[in-house]
């Protein structure tokens, strides 16, 4: 494998880890026999484990220089390239899952099922990552970590409590990535959000509740630029043509990495047999990062504060850019509108010229209506609001969005 395919590997195994969705499907059969519990409206911390996903569709690395240079800078003998790269990913649904528990609720109601939930949430992304790393022929270290990340999620956790209780909202994430400075230590970049988390529907104990809340999640990626695995038994298997080469040059360690370091140190005419010798390096795809540890970890909490009411409604579509919150969301023509409210509720999209974007009906797991415009809707508006009316008659009305066509 060679340096640029190496790289390219890290870069795709960074997006890979980027802050993935969260999604859990499971049911439990309810038990109409039993009382659901009182919830009191400040139910203490769901503790939130989700699984990270994979990779999301988007473009490929944009380097300075190009990736398909570093292969020739090195046999025109330079031993170490600095290159400054850039990724853009996007997501328009991805779907993950996790577990959710809750003991203090589960002390508070004597009810356990409250310590055993899933929660399953179907998410657009999108992020842009800036990297800087420094490229030798026996691997590669990254020297500095920052980016822009939005994503906005419909949610439902749900228990297997005496009522089957289940909460529904979205998780809304529009921020930074990494420290200010972009400072990486070891090839370890430590990454802390705080999402806000509104609900706007329950049921079972959870009925006749909404609120809102945070999300904070925290998690370690180790970038394992030199792709030497990840402990989870993967392995490297070379083509006879580069063991024979190890074992005429003496190299012990016939890796990318061990080569590479053999060929750092033997520079000059060895350089063309080296770049060939490289080329032909094939490694187990590194299946795992140090990020899947944090879906077994406690270090996300999502914190909610209740109350008894009609239900509620967001906007999650269209939003603005990853890193610009207050910004106004770029719209075309055909640019759908997204909201979640309590299912069976009937929602009208006005734009704050009083035209009339659209009509839905609230339904599905995730209680979302997709909201087609209407042709020219969205003309010399600046912002858009849903009006929701629930199945019981009850009106609600949504965040408002500013907009740009």
């Amino acid at each position: 494998m060679t340096e640029n395919q190496a790289l390219i590997g890290v870069l795709v195994r960074i997006k890979a880890v980027l802050f993935s969705s969260l999604l859990f499907a499971a049911t439990s059969p309810a038990n109409a026999a039993v009382r659901a519990a009182a919830i009191p409206s400040n139910p203490g911390d769901f503790i939130v484990a989700v699984q990270p996903g994979g990779p999301v569709a988007g473009e490929m690395p944009d380097c300075d220089p190009e990736l398909t240079s570093i292969g020739s800078l090195f046999m025109a003998g330079q031993t170490s390239v600095s290159a400054t790269c850039s990724i853009a990913s996007t997501s328009v649904s991805a779907v993950v899952s996790g577990t959710a528990s809750n003991p203090t609720l589960a002390a508070s109601t004597g009810d356990a099922g409250f310590t055993s939930g899933t929660i399953a949430a179907d998410c657009k992304s999108s992020q842009v990552v800036n990297l800087q790393l420094t490229i030798t022929m026996a691997g590669s270290t990254m020297n500095s970590f920052s980016g822009k990340v939005f994503q906005a999620c419909a949610f439902v956790m749900q228990f297997p409590d005496a009522s089957s209780s289940r909460l529904l909202g979205t998780i809304e994430l529009n921020g930074l990535l990494g420290s200010e400075d972009g400072a990486v230590v070891n090839n370890t970049v430590n990454v802390s959000i705080e999402a806000k988390v509104f609900v706007t529907s329950g049921s079972g104990a959870f009925a006749g509740y909404s609120g809102s809340g945070t999300f904070t999640q925290s998690q370690e990626i180790n970038i394992n630029p030199n792709n030497q695995g990840s402990g989870d038994g993967s392995t490297v298997t070379q083509p006879s043509a580069v063991t024979d080469f190890c074992a005429a040059k003496g190299i012990t360690s016939c890796t990318a990495q061990g080569i590479g370091a053999w060929c750092t140190a033997n520079q000059g005419p060895q350089a063309v047999e080296c770049s060939s010798i490289l080329a032909q390096v094939k490694t187990a795809a590194v299946a795992k990062s140090s990020v899947a540890d944090f879906a077994a970890s406690d270090n996300n909490k999502m914190s909610l504060k209740l109350v008894k009411s009609p239900g509620g409604v967001r906007i999650l579509s269209p939003a603005p850019a990853p890193g610009s919150p207050k910004a106004a969301a770029k719209v075309t023509a055909s640019t759908k509108v997204k909201v979640t409210a309590p299912v069976g509720a009937t929602c009208v999209v006005k734009t704050n010229t009083g035209k009339v974007v659209g009509v839905g009906k609230v339904s599905g797991k995730y209680s979302l209506v997709n909201v087609a415009p209407r042709a020219r809707s969205y003309a010399f508006a600046t912002s858009i609001v849903s009006t929701c009316k629930t199945k019981t008659g009850k009106v609600l009305t949504s965040n408002r969005v500013k907009i740009k066509p």
